[in-house]
C-alpha cells in the first residue's frame, strides 16, 4: 500500500510541474494556481462518498478502575522511551530537511541564482519525478521483505550527502547543468525516503492508543515542516545558501544515524522460500 501511494503521489509530481511551467509561460502565471485549486476540489469530493471509515473495531480493554493505564498514559510511557524519543527527533530532522527543499526553496534558488524561467523550472521538477518513479515503486516491497531500516538508513544518508552537494554548487556558483544534475540526484534521494517515516511511525505506535500517538507525532512532524522553509530562508539571509543547504545535509545524516543506532527494526527479514527442484 505504501508503494502504491508513493507511485500515485510521484505520478502527479512527474507531469504537474512541466504542465504548470508551460501554462505559466504561454498564458499567465496565475493559470496553474487556478487549475490546481479546481483539481484539489475535484479530488476531495469523491472521498465523501467512496472512502470508508478505517477505524478498527474496539479492542478489549480493562474496565476503568482496574489499575490499567489510560490511553494518554500509554502514549506518555511510549514518548518517554529512548527509542520513541529518537524516532521523534529523527522525524523532526527529516521534515525540516524535506520541506527545506520540497517547499519550493530550491526552485526559488534556481530562479534567483541562475535566472531560470518557468519552463526550465517545470522541466527540472518533472525530470526528477521521472527518475524517482521506479524508486518509490520498489521501496515498499523492500521495506516489507528486508526491513524498514534497509531503505531508510541509506536513503536519509544520501539525502544528507546530496544536500552537501547542493551546498557545494552554491560556491561560485557552479554552472547551471551541474546544479541541475545535483538537484536531480537530491530529489531522487528524497524519493527513497518518501513515506518511510510514516510507515515506521505506524509500526512503533502503541497498539491501544494509535490515534493519540498520531496526534503528538504528527504535531511534531508538522511543526518541523513549518519551520523548514523559514530556516532555509533565514540562514540564507544571515549567512549564505551554502550554510543553509549544509544544515539540511546535517539533518539528513542525523536521521540516518539515529535510525541506524537507536531505533529498532520493526520488521524481521523473511528468508526466501526454497524453490521446488
Amino acid at each position: 500500500a505504501e508503494a502504491e501511494a508513493a507511485v500515485s503521489d510521484h505520478g502527479g509530481d512527474l507531469g504537474g510541474p512541466a504542465v504548470g511551467g508551460f501554462l505559466a509561460a504561454a498564458f499567465d502565471v496565475r493559470i496553474p494556481f487556478v487549475i490546481y485549486g479546481i483539481i484539489v476540489f475535484l479530488a476531495i469530493v469523491p472521498s465523501f462518498f467512496l472512502v470508508k471509515e478505517s477505524k478498527p473495531a474496539d479492542t478489549d480493554r480493562t474496565k476503568e478502575g482496574s489499575g490499567s493505564k489510560s490511553d494518554w498514559g500509554v502514549v506518555l510511557a511510549a514518548l518517554l522511551s529512548a527509542q520513541i524519543m529518537a524516532f521523534l527527533v529523527a522525524q523532526f530532522c527529516a521534515n525540516v530537511a524535506r520541506m527545506g527543499f520540497q517547499s519550493g526553496t530550491i526552485i526559488l534558488y534556481a530562479a534567483y541564482a541562475y535566472d531560470a524561467g518557468p519552463q526550465q523550472l517545470g522541466l527540472m521538477a518533472s525530470a526528477a519525478g521521472l527518475l524517482s518513479l521506479p524508486i518509490v515503486f520498489s521501496t515498499g516491497p523492500i521495506m516489507d521483505r528486508f526491513g524498514r531500516k534497509k531503505v531508510m538508513v541509506p536513503g536519509f544518508f544520501l539525502v544528507g550527502l546530496m544536500a552537501f552537494g547542493l551546498a557545494a554548487t552554491t560556491i561560485g556558483p557552479a554552472p547551471f547543468p551541474i546544479f541541475v544534475g545535483v538537484y536531480t540526484l537530491q530529489l531522487t534521494a528524497q524519493s527513497i525516503t518518501g513515506g518511510t517515516m510514516q510507515v515506521l511511525g505506524s509500526d512503533l505506535a502503541p497498539e491501544t492508543a494509535r490515534g493519540r500517538f498520531f496526534a503528538v507525532w504528527r504535531m511534531i512532524a508538522n511543526l518541523a515542516s513549518t519551520l523548514g522553509p523559514g530556516m532555509v530562508a533565514f540562514l540564507s539571509d544571515v549567512a549564505s545558501f551554502t550554510v543553509a543547504f549544509g544544515v539540511i545535509g546535517v539533518m539528513g545524516v542525523t536521521v540516518s544515524l539515529l535510525l541506524a543506532m537507536v531505533v529498532r527494526e520493526t520488521v524481521i527479514a523473511r528468508p526466501r522460500e526454497p524453490t521446488a527442484s
